[in-house]
């Protein structure tokens, strides 16, 4: 889609047009909602960026990537025990960068998703 391209090329108004137009006719066209999630969590919109991720994650369950840019959603609104649900769930990822992000950020996560509130 090109969506994702003009993302690459920092064109994200036309990124969001794209997405929103592939997803008008087809709502739960995976790599519409993977890239229209990813550009709400880049534009700090992350409850919404966690609509997508989470219709995302219900077609493609497995897929780490869109897992991790969850949890980080989650991670930024301090919603611990979700991004720990999330990041736990891919702490040993296939993917070398999403398992070197998890390994780094997970304990911390952890940490503050046993605190009281």
């Amino acid at each position: 889609y090109r969506g994702s391209s003009f993302c690459q090329l920092g064109r994200l108004d036309d990124a969001e047009r794209d997405f929103e137009e592939v997803l008008s006719k087809v709502p739960k066209q995976p790599q519409a909602l993977r890239g229209r999630g990813t550009l709400k969590f880049e534009r700090g919109q992350f409850e919404s960026a966690i609509e997508d991720f989470t219709k995302y994650l219900a077609i493609e369950p497995d897929d780490e990537i869109g897992r991790y840019m969850r949890g980080g959603a989650f991670v930024k609104l301090s919603r611990w025990k979700e991004a720990e649900a999330d990041w736990e769930r891919i702490e040993k990822a296939s993917n070398p960068f999403v398992r070197q992000k998890v390994e780094a950020l997970l304990p911390e996560v952890r940490r503050r998703a046993r605190e009281k509130p």
